[in-house]
């Protein structure tokens, strides 16, 4: 049987909540305009030491990576990484700088010194780590189809998907490209750029998008037409991390032991169940939904 991936937010919107405790204060969206790159000798520092003695993190955000790190209606940039992100930079007792980035800019940023840290959800692939360091993984994602909800039924499994005739699937990167033709070879893989305008129906369309459970969930709520359908038979995870430069041997070592501390003591848990299951509230009036307090998207 297929699993069917229940949405944070449907969850969240069919019961009564308020928060238990709002965590962090509301962050404006990311600045546009990068920060200069670091001079050489900094460069060839480790990155703990220039982070420290600057006294703020530069962190770079892609743009609506859902439920990762994205701007509400409201303007103030949310998510999963950005809660995990002020918990680092109040341990390190540095500010928080927030950097748009773009997919084709992010690892020049990050090589030099532009930021100090990638994030959004970013996937452990050999691609990306050509660019640059992964800290250790935070969250194991699963692959999923994001399908128009009156064709879910078709992708319950992996031997139904199989026997359909002339099917194409959309999916963000090569790294999906070259896992649905591991475990789908007959079926016709469409790159492309944005999700959202595939959502929106800009061309080049597909019978489905091969995407994450997680990050997939998050869309259906601005696209209630789509479902997320994970098939039977699919086992695929897809290992999530923060992103660093290359050669900061101090800085990886700090960030991953502080990775290991958060979901030793259940922070990391604790940004799941809001940002991805939708939980750890308790019932008040008025009625909380994810829509209107998390994400800020209708009064």
């Amino acid at each position: 049987m297929c699993s069917a991936f229940s949405s944070p937010t449907t969850a969240a919107q069919a019961r009564g909540f308020l928060p238990s405790s709002p965590r962090k204060p509301r962050q404006p969206g990311p600045s546009t305009r990068p920060p200069q790159p670091l001079p050489e000798s900094d460069r060839q520092r480790d990155r703990l030491a220039v982070i420290l003695e600057r006294g703020s993190i530069r962190a770079g955000v892609p743009p609506d990576t859902l439920p990762f790190a994205f701007v509400n209606r409201d303007g103030e940039l949310v998510g999963f990484d950005i809660e995990l992100l002020h918990d680092l930079a109040r341990d390190l007792n540095v500010t928080l700088e927030l950097v748009h980035v773009g997919r084709a800019t992010r690892m020049e940023l990050l090589d030099s010194g532009s930021i100090d840290i990638l994030v959004g959800g970013i996937a452990i692939t050999p691609d990306n780590v050509v660019y640059g360091t992964f800290s250790d993984t935070y969250l194991d994602q699963t692959a999923a189809f994001l399908v128009p909800d009156h064709r879910r039924r078709e992708f319950t499994d992996v031997e139904s998907i199989g026997r359909l005739q002339g099917l194409k699937v959309a999916v963000p990167n090569e790294y999906y490209l070259q896992r649905l033709r591991h475990a789908l070879p007959d079926v016709e893989g469409i790159l492309i750029d944005d999700i959202e305008r595939y959502l929106q129906g800009e061309p080049p369309q597909a019978d489905a998008l091969l995407y994450t459970a997680e990050a997939g969930s998050a869309w259906t709520l601005m696209f209630p037409a789509y479902s997320v359908v994970v098939p039977a038979g699919l086992n695929l995870k897809i290992p999530t991390a923060f992103m660093i430069p290359a050669g900061s041997e101090r800085y990886l070592d700090f960030v991953d032991t502080w990775l290991e501390l958060k979901m030793k003591n259940g922070q990391i848990a604790e940004a799941y169940e809001r940002w991805i299951l939708g939980k750890g509230a308790t019932e008040q009036q008025p009625r909380w939904s994810v829509i209107r307090n998390v994400l800020h998207w209708v009064d």
